[in-house]
């Protein structure tokens, strides 16, 4: 049977969009106002993109607030 990850541990697979480039990240503590996305090379990606994740895919326009050597973190515009 499949188990229900711990709620602790939300992490989605998200994809961050920008000119023709697509970039997969982890999605960590998103929430309705902005999330936290580990990708592998925070400083290429720009201070704006769209990224797509959730069960819906659903697509967020992002600001970059905040870089770390492994994450950035968004505000959704």
């Amino acid at each position: 049977t499949m188990s229900e990850p711990p709620p602790t541990s939300r992490m989605k697979v998200g994809v961050i969009s920008f000119e023709q480039i697509s970039v997969e990240c982890t999605v960590r503590n998103i929430s309705a106002f902005g999330a936290i996305l580990i990708v592998p090379s925070p400083a290429r990606i720009p201070d704006q993109f769209v990224l797509v994740a959730g069960s819906g895919q659903k697509s967020y326009a992002c600001n970059v607030v905040k870089r770390s050597k492994v994450s950035i973190g968004v505000v959704f515009a």
